[in-house]
């Protein structure tokens, strides 16, 4: 019986720090062709030509404690291909409340077609947030 108790209490700490919660999340997402200095999004835009330079994200955080790891997708929907996956993190001081992500331009031009940006707060399965757009 004391076996069992001691698998059991080795059970349920490994569940406690395999469930670490965090409050973070990111509440809001824009899509654009140009940034400033600073990174943030001067044209918002959600519809991009097939020779757009380079398309921007700039997500906004909340409750985002230092060094939160952050997952951003990008997708291309009309192909069901997952573009590329770029892991970010917060900084150390814990008052980071923007990220910003920009993808280049494919040498043959973006595909016509719908596209989104997922953002995934620490390991969560669902996104935090969707940024959809297209190209025409």
């Amino acid at each position: 019986m004391k076996t069992f108790k001691k698998i059991v209490t080795a059970l349920a700490a490994v569940a406690l720090v395999a469930c670490t919660a965090t409050t973070a999340k990111v509440s809001s997402a824009t899509i654009g062709d140009a940034i400033d200095a600073n990174g943030t999004i001067t044209n918002a835009v959600s519809v991009f030509t097939v020779d757009t330079p380079e398309i921007f994200l700039q997500a906004n955080l909340e409750n985002a404690p230092a060094e939160t790891a952050i997952r951003g997708e990008w997708w291309y929907l009309t192909g069901n291909v997952k573009i590329v996956e770029l892991p970010l993190q917060t900084d150390a001081t814990g008052n980071q409340n923007t990220l910003n992500l920009s993808l280049s331009k494919p040498s043959a031009g973006w595909p016509a077609g719908d596209y989104e940006v997922r953002l995934y707060v620490e390991d969560r399965e669902t996104a935090d947030k969707v940024a959809p757009f297209s190209v025409k």
